[in-house]
């Protein structure tokens, strides 16, 4: 059956209702598509504002994280001398070389109040901000173990006790503390899980290793399991001392060979030749042999030599057997705690409270003397005060840097004439107290001995 046909104006009509359904919604996806846009608009400037406040944040991290990288550095600095002046009777080269900006291998030299000579080298486990931080506060309570006259092993028990509240599982630190006597020679060591050191002796041009029993410090594992011994050894001049940390020895070369089979060589080899020339000759011959591709980790090196004894000894009235303590001052404010330390000797020696009342008065009248009319009250002179104290006696020595005075001319303040005048009275003093007062030629040096009496 044959269809009707379309007439044209319902063809046109069909058309133009299908082109208004296509604008219809071509206007509703324009609308949605002006309105996503606005939303996408909204979300980039919520993301700008976002990344802004990330980019000032990542900034602020940024200077926080350079601040404590100065900070760390220069505590890392503080820490590690720039310079060294050799210590009395000693000469000295050390260098420190960190693997990253800061380190975690230490040294330092210092005098004690006593007059030891303190040689120090130790490494923290790790390297950078927290070796950094662990090493400043260990080498704060060395110094202050060492400033309260402490021995080598007690200063070890001290750190460790003190560092083991403050510091995290799986830090520790190892150590090489020794305290040097000028005056007589003696050398006492104690080593606390670090690398032995090397002494070469230059009568017997022999080398040794200085090592005693001794605990790692501040290991959480083992805190009150520690244990640290002391040996007592003497040096005579021209014998030489090479401290050093386990990133010297432990580093391999292409063989996985280990720097320690050959540097006890290359330390003989080296030993006769200046402190400074031995520490270079070491680390040229280390970078010849290490494998730069191998791990590496800080080091720090230093050389000692001993020169001449103690001269403040010879014109003491003591010899370098009697292994005298010594005490420098410089001012009347040190007069007190020199004094004390004497007095506090004399009192476990048993003197009579009598005698070290009155051997007090001598102490502050010898020291004052000293610095008045010896050094003329010039602060930058020295007053040396040697002392020994045992059982039989106290023998003490004090000297200045000035001219002397003629000890034989002193008024007798007894005398109706010079019972209004200072001067005198003092020597007065001295001599009536003690047993046995000597000068010596010069009159800058006055020698007494006080016999212990019960």
């Amino acid at each position: 059956m044959d269809r009707e046909p379309v007439s044209s104006n319902t063809l046109l009509r069909s058309r133009l209702k299908r082109l208004l359904r296509y604008c219809r919604y071509f206007k509703r996806t324009c609308a949605q598509i002006k309105k996503e846009n606005e939303n996408l608009k909204k979300e980039n400037r919520s993301i700008n504002t976002e990344l802004k406040v990330i980019k000032e944040n990542l900034k602020t991290q940024d200077e926080i994280l350079e601040e404590e990288k100065n900070l760390v550095k220069s505590i890392h600095s503080a820490l590690t001398p720039s310079s060294l002046p050799d210590p009395p009777g000693l000469k000295v080269f050390a260098l420190s070389i960190p693997h990253s900006e800061v380190g975690g291998d230490y040294y330092d030299f210092l005098v004690t109040p006593y007059q030891k000579t303190a040689l120090l080298m130790y490494d923290v486990r790790g390297s950078g901000r927290t070796a950094a931080m662990i090493g400043g506060m260990a080498k704060i309570l060395f110094i202050h173990a060492l400033k309260a006259g402490y021995s080598p092993s007690e200063v070890f028990y001290y750190v460790n006790e003190e560092l083991g509240k403050y510091i995290n599982d799986g830090y520790f630190l190892t150590a090489f503390l020794s305290l040097y006597d000028r005056v007589s020679g003696k050398f006492i060591f104690s080593n606390a899980g670090h690398v032995a050191p090397y002494l070469y002796r230059k009568e017997s041009a022999q080398l040794f290793s200085l090592n005693t029993e001794g605990t790692l410090i501040g290991h959480s594992a083992i805190k009150n399991e520690v244990s640290y011994r002391e040996k007592i050894i003497r040096l005579d001049k021209g014998d030489k001392l090479l401290l050093y940390t386990d990133g010297l020895s432990e580093t391999i070369d292409t063989t996985g060979r280990p720097y320690s089979s050959q540097l006890e060589k290359i330390v003989q080899h080296s030993a006769k030749l200046d402190v400074r020339s031995i520490v270079e000759c070491i680390l040229s011959d280390f970078n010849r042999f290490k494998d730069s591709s191998a791990r590496k980790d800080d080091i720090a090196i230093a050389a000692i030599e001993l020169c001449e004894p103690e001269a403040q000894v010879l014109d003491s009235g003591f010899i370098p057997a009697d292994e005298p303590d010594m005490v420098i001052i410089h001012s009347y404010g040190q007069i007190q705690e020199v004094a004390s330390v004497v007095l506090r000797k004399m009192d476990e020696a048993d003197f009579a409270d009598s005698v070290i009342k009155r051997t007090k008065v001598c102490i502050y009248e010898l020291l004052n003397n000293a610095i008045k009319h010896g050094n003329r009250n010039d602060l930058s002179k020295k007053v040396y005060m040697l002392y020994k104290v045992d059982r039989y006696s106290l023998r003490l020595s004090v000297s200045d840097e000035g001219k002397g005075f003629d000890y034989r001319d002193l008024p007798n303040p007894l005398k109706p004439e010079n019972l209004a005048r200072n001067h005198g009275r003092g020597i007065f003093l001295i001599k009536k107290y003690m047993d046995e007062v000597q000068f010596n030629r010069a009159g800058n040096r006055v020698f007494v001995k006080k016999f212990r009496k019960r």
